[in-house]
């Protein structure tokens, strides 16, 4: 590619964003972007430096259209010295895990520039925890608009496929469980006094995190949407590794009432069983942490913060758990949080200080408080994990007790029937409550945290239910059961998506 079609390339880039750039400006680009034979260009990096410089150019220059030398000059060395940073990271150690909670969870938003193509960008930090009104009609555009786009790129509705077949569509009702705040198609046929008459309705087809992803304008691995600290080369790098290393475990418990007896006696020999050279790599730990909602008197605060006072001292005992392994604390509807609304925030640091404490001292007991310290993460309800590149999202909610008693059309009776009804309808509708907001409140600010969108690896949908697992749409997902009334928890192996029922008698 010659020099002159560079620079047609590098100021086409700018017009189909509404810009111009400045002849010495598109210099300094092509520079960058072109690979160390001179001869071809890097159209990937091309565009994702040009949005960087029109975002930028947007938000100091509101008013002219044309991109000087100066600000790409200024984008050119922030991105070049976030790539050195990058490349330093990948030669040091680099955590295979990140825990995200929701509340540090980048925002986007997503905008079809055409059916196929999907342009993401990062949105400013909400001010505020609850929103304004204008935060409430927003946050159910967005939603919609997601929907909207995603149904577009699928074939069933594609306009190709309308206008060469004069036959019905194919498309048939979805199963699942239908609320009110569900998206839905509906099918039909307008009559003669202009009623639409539906014949069936549907939710919005699915599509697979590989299939949203491979439309992204930007980020054609879905790095940024994972985890923004994460680049290019270590994400190949941990690709190989999830390969290579098929036996990661996750144990996933929930409801765990410290408030029982019964509930440490197989806490113990739950930590002993697994407490070898290699431990698991997390052990995720969900709410509800008690037997009985927290009534705001002092004397059950104290009790709860000895509860689990009691559960870090049992930690403390295994030695290559407490070095190895991570612990998430994700809090049930019924904990200590500072708010009741959705996502809710971590549980109170009142309770657990003492998992926060480092101390002095050489013994092995301090040895171990100080590793599980480190290792402790309490964590917004929602949350999602980055293991190696899979993302694990996870939820602690009463979905099923809501879904089927706010259901519009009658529901399955069978358990196996019903648990998976629900997983495809949150899955369908890449939202994690479709209910209406008197029913479940949320944080109109924080409303993108509860969207599935891409489609996760795996959703965690802890419930007062049965245990249960499924894969659809390619998402693994399941439900570890109530640890506190039969004593169930699900071993996860994310690399290989196996999930595993277990009990211990």
């Amino acid at each position: 590619m010659s020099k002159i079609k560079f620079r047609r390339t590098v100021i086409g880039q700018f017009k189909y964003q509404g810009f111009s750039v400045r002849p010495n400006a598109t210099e300094l680009i092509i520079d960058v972007v072109t690979d160390e034979s001179g001869k071809e260009i890097d159209l990937d990096l091309l565009s994702l430096l040009v949005t960087k410089i029109c975002e930028k150019h947007g938000s100091e220059n509101e008013m002219s259209r044309m991109v000087e030398s100066d600000l790409v000059t200024k984008v050119l060395k922030e991105f070049l010295e976030e790539q050195e940073k990058q490349k330093s990271k990948i030669d040091s150690e680099e955590e295979t895990i990140e825990i995200i909670d929701v509340f540090q969870q980048p925002k986007f938003s997503y905008k079809s520039s055409n059916i196929k193509s999907i342009i993401y960008s990062k949105d400013p930090k909400p001010n505020g925890f609850l929103g304004i009104s204008e935060t409430k009609v927003s946050m159910f555009n967005e939603r919609y608009e997601i929907l909207m786009q995603r149904t577009l790129r699928n074939s069933l509705f594609s306009s190709k496929t309308s206008e060469s077949s004069n036959e019905e569509s194919s498309y048939s009702t979805a199963n699942g469980i239908f609320t009110e705040n569900s998206i839905v198609i509906a099918e039909g046929r307008c009559n003669n006094e202009d009623e639409f008459v539906v014949k069936t309705i549907g939710f919005p087809p699915p599509e697979s995190r590989e299939e949203t992803i491979k439309h992204l304008e930007q980020d054609k691995r879905g790095l940024s949407l994972i985890d923004e600290t994460l680049s290019e080369p270590w994400f190949l790098k941990l690709q190989e590794e999830e390969i290579n290393d098929p036996d990661q475990q996750m144990i996933i418990i929930s409801e765990i009432w410290l408030d029982k007896d019964s509930v440490f006696e197989k806490l113990e020999k739950l930590f002993t069983g697994f407490n070898i050279e290699e431990p698991p790599s997390i052990f995720l730990l969900i709410g509800n942490f008690f037997s009985t909602p927290f009534d705001g008197s002092t004397k059950q605060l104290e009790k709860r913060r000895n509860a689990f006072l009691r559960l870090r001292d049992l930690i403390i005992n295994y030695d290559f758990i407490c070095q190895h392994s991570k612990f998430i604390f994700v809090p049930g509807i019924h904990d200590i949080s500072y708010s009741p609304l959705l996502p809710r925030k971590s549980i109170s640091n009142s309770l657990i200080s003492m998992f926060k404490t480092t101390y002095k001292g050489s013994s092995q007991l301090t040895t171990n408080k100080n590793f599980l310290s480190k290792n402790s993460h309490f964590v917004s309800n929602p949350c999602r994990i980055r293991f190696f590149t899979k993302e694990i999202v996870i939820c602690r909610e009463d979905l099923i007790n809501k879904f089927l008693r706010h259901s519009i059309f009658p529901t399955p009776t069978k358990n196996s029937e019903i648990a998976n009804s629900i997983a495809k309808t949150i899955i369908d509708q890449a939202y994690l409550f479709p209910f209406p907001l008197n029913i479940r409140p949320i944080l109109w600010n924080f409303d993108y945290s509860l969207r599935l969108f891409p489609t996760p690896d795996t959703l965690i949908l802890a419930d007062k239910f049965e245990q249960y697992s499924g894969k659809y749409n390619n998402c693994n997902y399941c439900n570890p059961g109530c640890f506190s009334t039969d004593f169930s928890f699900v071993v996860h192996y994310p690399n290989t998506d196996e999930i595993q029922f277990s009990r211990i008698k």
